[in-house]
């Protein structure tokens, strides 16, 4: 489950976590052994990195007045393919 991001500006870069733990077994063990973050043109991320069920990657870029999917797919160690999506707010009014 991850919460739903703030609107950001054009020009902000912020962190967006996408939180697994409702999907994983955390307690017994399963850890997340792979993980791809896809964007739309016009929006940029970094190489995500992993903090037990936590995938987090720096998102920028985009159009005010834009609505972007941000989709986080994982791997486990028990062999589940995992996606979180986040719609990514764009405003002039972000606050």
């Amino acid at each position: 489950m991850s919460l739903p991001p703030r609107p950001k500006y054009p020009t902000e870069i912020r962190v967006q976590t996408f939180d697994f733990s409702d999907k994983m077994n955390v307690a017994g063990g399963e850890t997340i052994v792979g993980v791809v973050v896809t964007v739309p043109g016009g929006i940029t991320s970094s190489a995500p990195s992993i903090t037990g069920p936590l995938v987090s990657t720096r998102i920028g870029g985009g159009s005010a007045g834009q609505d972007y999917p941000v989709i986080c797919e994982i791997t486990t160690s028990l062999s589940q393919d995992l996606k979180l999506v986040m719609t990514l707010e764009v405003r002039d009014d972000a606050n």
